[in-house]
């Protein structure tokens, strides 16, 4: 199917960057009919190599958007002082990042944290990127007190010892998730 061929040629070109390249496919009528009427000719306008310019937030007023950024271990801004790492863009490492900025902020007591929107645009000349996200953090959560009900099997004091989180402590969803399934560090 031609459609098929134009979506994974499109694919490659936007695994290596170039996302707004153009691709075109014609039938030419051929010169030999006896076995084929019709050449496939496939005209590419690669375009330029796309960059993240910018990876900017709204609503944060906990962290900052360096903290934010740096959350995100594979959607990264091209900056002159860093010119072996890649700026390229990737949509599922992209949305795997709006979740490790998520992850960020429940990991220091914002569990109601969330990505309310994302924007991409490109600048003038279709070389650079901009990100732009805004979240909503809510209120931060700490521990008040530990109960533990139905415990026959196990003490109290080795169920608080294996889950590791104390009163007054800012409470760590990514770290009572891990807990609940065995902390790494305990077994």
């Amino acid at each position: 199917d031609l459609s098929t061929l134009v979506y994974n040629i499109e694919k490659k070109y936007e695994d290596k960057g170039y996302l707004l390249a153009k691709i075109k496919p014609e039938l030419e009528p051929a010169a030999d009919t006896a076995d084929a009427p019709v050449n496939l000719v496939i005209n590419i306008d690669e375009g330029k190599e796309v960059k993240i310019k910018s990876i900017t937030f709204s609503g944060n007023h906990s962290f900052s958007g360096g903290d934010l950024r740096g959350a995100m271990k594979d959607t990264k801004e091209k900056v002159w002082w860093m010119f072996w790492r890649s700026a390229k863009f990737d949509k599922k490492k992209f949305e795997k990042d709006k979740q490790n900025i998520v992850d960020y902020y429940r990991e220091h007591g914002y569990i109601d944290a969330s990505i309310v929107s994302d924007s991409i645009w490109y600048g003038p000349k279709k070389e650079n990127m901009f990100i732009h996200f805004n979240v909503y953090e809510g209120k931060k959560y700490y521990i008040r007190k530990i109960t533990w009900e139905g415990n026959t099997r196990f003490p109290t004091r080795a169920l608080n010892e294996r889950h590791d989180m104390k009163p007054g402590q800012v409470f760590n969803e990514v770290k009572f998730d891990e807990n609940l399934r065995g902390n790494k560090d305990q077994t």
